[in-house]
């Protein structure tokens, strides 16, 4: 039809475009309609429309996996040295948004750009983080590239925010990485120097990420007395509490433990995965 005879710069136009329709499912309609050209077409697409389009259909949450496998087999038709750092973070972080885990285009894109330190040096903290982060969501693990990616964010940790160190500790927590020698230390160092400005669900993913390391950091004291300040400890979901509970509990903090259920207790529903943290 009209639609698959699309121009893929038009294609990759308005898919960015209807990434703003509120209504979810008239949204997702949309998307499957714009499939057709990406699938059919994808080879022919410039390597800027390529990228564009894979991240609007994953902030669209468009899952279907033709369509990201019709953009990854396009993908893998350009040189390496035509990717830029924006192409690399905006595909790994679509991808991994999805939940598609292409183990050979994370692992080419790893080998001819974040394993390589002087290239991972380029990227920003958003685009570190949310490219350690892709690779947490579908445990895909690359240790080299991961490295790459710790010493680039030591070199720029004066400009990160809370959200930044957040998201980081978690992906090499979740993926059981330590990073490069006092790589931890030190970006709990930065973070204990900002702390002022995470809010309770940061707090709670940068205490539950070091103590999975079992890194015991002056940050694990600091966010253990902010948690149960009344104003704090009000604002604590569930799943947060969860994360401190296992936190304190996994290093052995008993006191620190006793403490929050004592500031929690009529101030927020604890649930059952809270629940179960406690009484473990």
């Amino acid at each position: 039809g009209k639609l698959s005879a699309c121009d893929p710069i038009s294609v990759s136009k308005a898919a960015w475009a209807l990434t703003s329709v509120p209504n979810r499912d008239r949204r997702l309609d949309f998307f499957a309609h714009l499939a057709v050209p990406v699938v059919l077409r994808a080879e022919v697409f410039p390597l800027g429309a390529l990228t564009m389009t894979a991240y609007a259909f994953a902030k669209a949450d468009h899952r279907d996996s033709d369509t990201y496998e019709a953009l990854s087999a396009a993908l893998m038709r350009h040189p390496d040295e035509e990717l830029r750092p924006v192409d690399v973070c905006n595909v790994v972080w679509a991808f991994c948004t999805v939940g598609y885990r292409d183990d050979d285009l994370f692992t080419r894109l790893c080998e001819s750009h974040l394993a390589k330190v002087d290239v991972a040096a380029n990227y920003n903290p958003q685009d570190i983080t949310n490219t350690t982060w892709g690779f947490s969501k579908v445990l895909f693990v690359h240790v080299p590239a991961m490295d790459s990616l710790a010493l680039a964010a030591l070199q720029q940790r004066e400009k990160f925010r809370p959200i930044h160190f957040s998201n980081l500790f978690y992906s090499f927590a979740t993926l059981s990485l330590r990073g490069p020698e006092g790589f931890l230390g030190t970006m709990a160092e930065a973070a204990l120097d900002r702390i002022g400005h995470f809010d309770s669900g940061n707090l709670a993913i940068a205490a539950w990420a070091l103590a999975r390391l079992r890194e015991e950091h002056p940050l694990l004291t600091m966010v253990a007395e902010i948690s149960r300040q009344p104003d704090v400890c009000a604002k604590l979901t569930s799943r947060a509490l969860s994360m401190l509970f296992l936190s304190f509990f996994q290093l052995g903090r008993s006191r620190d433990l006793d403490a929050l259920f004592e500031a929690s207790l009529g101030r927020v529903s604890i649930g059952a995965s809270g629940f179960s943290a406690l009484v473990m």
